[in-house]
């Protein structure tokens, strides 16, 4: 291997194929939904209670629109505060 480019075609680019291949076969669009569902109801993270990171876990889920969404202040994008918890 005489350049840095092809240490990165011969090696990294390979490498980096297989660990994205892997991940997306081991982790569904239904797990990924699940996953981000998550994370946006802890109150420390960026997309704490957002609807487009909520409503694909809601979906998955069955939980009806009208249950949640009404009851949710920050849902409906008006009340968009810099959370400092």
């Amino acid at each position: 291997m005489s350049s840095p480019d092809e240490l990165r075609t011969s090696s990294f680019y390979p490498v980096i194929d297989r660990l994205v291949n892997e991940m997306t076969r081991r982790f569904s669009t239904e797990a990924g939904a699940v996953l981000m569902g998550t994370s946006a109801l802890n109150p420390k993270n960026t997309t704490f209670l957002e609807k487009e990171s909520l409503e694909p876990m809601a979906q998955l889920y069955e939980i009806k629109r009208t249950i949640c969404w009404p009851r949710c202040t920050k849902c409906d994008g008006s009340q968009k505060e810099k959370r400092t918890w």
